[in-house]
């Protein structure tokens, strides 16, 4: 519990930088209408962004910090430290997997939106006890849309820390058999296959980092 709590700690503060960058901004707005301070608003603007970048840097580092505590039951820093280098030695098949990741993600959000909203479509229009009772569909299709869409978006966030947990999984898997010179032992063939694959793709590439 210490180890989430510290991770939304820093994110909260990130946040709060957010906020007070933003309230800079909108006063400098306010008080300067001749544009005189033109320069310290662009940089303010400048600063939001590095802090928004910051911020997404902290929510991706956190979801894989967290995977790696529990894995191994580390600390959250000591997680964070392992698990920034694990993508780092593996960045290759990082940014393949999450790129295929996040089709399928886009893909499951629409599909599950999609499906809902026609089958709540077609239970209001065709079943005999509710259609009497609304005047238009138009409302409440547009009610399952939203509402489907956030359950969809639930669903699919569990599918995409399922799939991380799988990538760092396998990797310490392989990490603790390359020091026997193994393959790894817990791997199904196809996900070993095709991680395989994208190894040796990643070392003709050069790879990222080998430390």
């Amino acid at each position: 519990m210490g180890s989430l709590a510290l991770g939304s700690f820093i994110l909260a503060i990130v946040w709060v930088v957010k906020v007070i960058l933003a309230y800079i901004a909108a006063k400098i707005m306010q008080i300067d209408l001749n544009g005189a301070s033109k320069v310290l608003l662009i940089a303010v603007k400048c600063m939001m962004c590095f802090v928004h970048c910051f911020e997404r840097f902290i929510k991706f580092l956190n979801k894989n910090a967290y995977i790696q505590i529990a894995l191994n039951g580390s600390t959250f820093c000591t997680a964070a430290r392992e698990a920034f280098f694990l993508i780092l030695r593996n960045a290759g098949r990082f940014v393949t997997l999450g790129g295929i990741g996040h089709i399928f993600q886009f893909l499951g959000k629409w599909s599950i939106t999609t499906a809902a909203t026609f089958a709540g479509y077609v239970l209001i229009t065709r079943s005999e006890d509710i259609k009497d009772e609304i005047h238009s569909p138009i409302f409440p299709t547009i009610v399952f849309v939203f509402v489907s869409y956030l359950i969809s978006a639930l669903v699919m966030s569990v599918y995409s820390m399922a799939c991380d947990s799988i990538m760092h999984c396998f990797l310490a898997d392989e990490e603790l058999m390359a020091k026997d010179n193994r393959l790894p032992a817990h791997a199904p063939e196809p996900i070993l296959n095709f991680m395989n694959r994208e190894k040796d793709a990643d070392n003709k590439s050069g790879g990222c980092c080998s430390c």
